[in-house]
């Protein structure tokens, strides 16, 4: 099979999509069933892909707020025990700050920004494979999700 056509296919399909048309390939005789099948496939391949990107970089927001908040010097006139305080509750605050940036990023919640933020630290330091899995898209978000829930645990 031809992989230009699919992705040609593809490529109209996410154009029509962004433009907000729905009739996709209607009066187009070129294109064929399987091609468009085939796009679908590539489009959740590219969605696959696109959900690995963003829990690397959501990963990355977070661990530089949090970088940058323990950086902050601390006062110097006040106990170690009053300073250690202050620093964990710099550090939770710039975590509560980043994931609520990657929250609306995805234009979801707090709460499913953690939870996005969360399956994506498991899936970059403690789940490779799954997260190469996803990254290639032989598993989609939903089931990468579920694997990090069900072995956390573990």
């Amino acid at each position: 099979m031809n992989p230009v056509p699919a992705l040609a296919d593809a490529l109209a399909v996410v154009r029509s999509i962004m433009g907000g048309t729905t009739d996709i390939g209607a009066g187009d005789e070129v294109v064929s069933q399987r091609d468009r099948v085939e796009a679908i496939r590539l489009l959740e391949d590219l969605k696959d892909a696109a959900c690995a990107a963003q829990a690397e970089l959501a990963v990355a927001v977070v661990a530089h707020e949090v970088a940058v908040a323990e950086a902050v010097a601390d006062d110097v006139d006040v106990d170690a025990e009053c300073a250690s305080r202050a620093k964990a509750r710099r550090v939770a605050r710039a975590r509560r700050s980043a994931i609520g940036q990657v929250a609306l990023a995805r234009r979801e919640s707090p709460h499913m920004g953690g939870v996005f933020v969360g399956m994506g630290e498991a899936l970059v330091h403690e789940m490779p494979c799954t997260f190469a899995a996803l990254k290639s898209g032989a598993l989609n978000e939903y089931r990468a999700r579920t694997l990090v829930r069900e072995t956390a645990c573990l």
